[in-house]
């Protein structure tokens, strides 16, 4: 159990898994339902599925990228620490 808690990406795949069962389970209820943005005289429409699908993309895209950081031992605190010190 310890080994999986060190690995900190399963978390972000597991969140992209977590968003596309909520969407299949409780937004399959509402159907195709859409967000409307309205900003001066245009409307955006967003459909409910293309969200989830960029939030799933970008927690995948997320948990690999920091999967690839730990598989090659580079020190992810070290560079951000480096700027907040300057």
């Amino acid at each position: 159990m310890k080994k999986h808690l060190s690995k900190p990406y399963y978390y972000l795949w597991f969140t992209s898994l977590v968003i596309l069962i909520y969407r299949y389970i409780v937004l399959a209820k509402i159907g195709d339902s859409v967000l409307d943005i309205n900003v001066h005289d245009t409307f955006y429409v967003i459909s409910y599925w293309h969200i989830t699908i960029v939030l799933c993309l970008f927690y995948l895209i997320l948990g690999f990228v920091y999967c690839m950081f730990s598989k090659s031992n580079i020190a992810l605190n070290r560079p951000l620490s480096n700027t907040y010190n300057t």
